[in-house]
């Protein structure tokens, strides 16, 4: 989901806002007649996040200070969400019934249990990725917050004993990292060059 916009960067407004109403209308449809449908429900979340991605990362301006704003905002809803959510519908899960939110979810069946990452999560993911690239930050930039991000959401997740958390306060620390360390690579990249005798 990162490195989508480098892929798609040539894709015009046009054809992803259609393509991510598209996407958008078959989450709403699918999740409003309770359709169960994985694995195939992934592919509308997959096509919504990729899209929505691309249009908020160009949306937003290429600043810092823009970006940060909707990280933080986004982190604090997400954790208010997690807070106010009643115990029955929260986690990841392991039934065999979806409930309807799970439309919103991009699902995987992998070996050790199920998994399960929100839209609103990847969609951030490839926001975070596209910013980057329309700042030249470059594609390690642009991975390295997602990255990042969901590695902390996950040893955190496993110290806490598995319980379900927010993964877009994990990305803002992902992009807080990311931007850290660039800022100290451009200030240590002037006192390694030695002038030329």
């Amino acid at each position: 989901f990162g490195a989508a916009p480098w892929a798609l960067r040539r894709v015009s407004w046009r054809p992803a806002v259609a393509v991510t109403l598209i996407a958008a209308a078959a989450l709403v449809g699918g999740g409003a007649l309770g359709l169960r449908l994985y694995p195939w429900s992934d592919l509308p979340v997959a096509v919504g996040a990729v899209g929505g991605g691309l249009l908020l990362g160009r949306a937003v301006p290429a600043k810092r200070a823009p970006l940060a704003v909707l990280l933080v905002v986004a982190g604090a809803l997400d954790t208010s969400q997690l807070l106010f959510a009643s115990g029955s519908g929260a986690g990841t899960g392991g039934t065999t019934s979806e409930p309807a939110w799970w439309w919103t979810m991009f699902v995987v069946d992998g070996p050790w249990g199920r998994s399960a990452m929100g839209l609103f999560d990847l969609l951030l993911i490839g926001t975070l990725a596209e910013h980057a690239r329309r700042r030249s930050l470059g594609l390690v930039a642009a991975l390295a917050p997602g990255l990042i991000g969901v590695t902390l959401a996950d040893l955190a997740s496993a110290l806490s004993g598995g319980m379900g958390l927010p993964l877009i306060p994990f990305l803002l620390g992902g992009w807080l990292i990311t931007e850290g360390w660039m800022a100290a690579a451009r200030h240590l990249a002037p006192a390694t060059r030695r002038p030329a005798s």
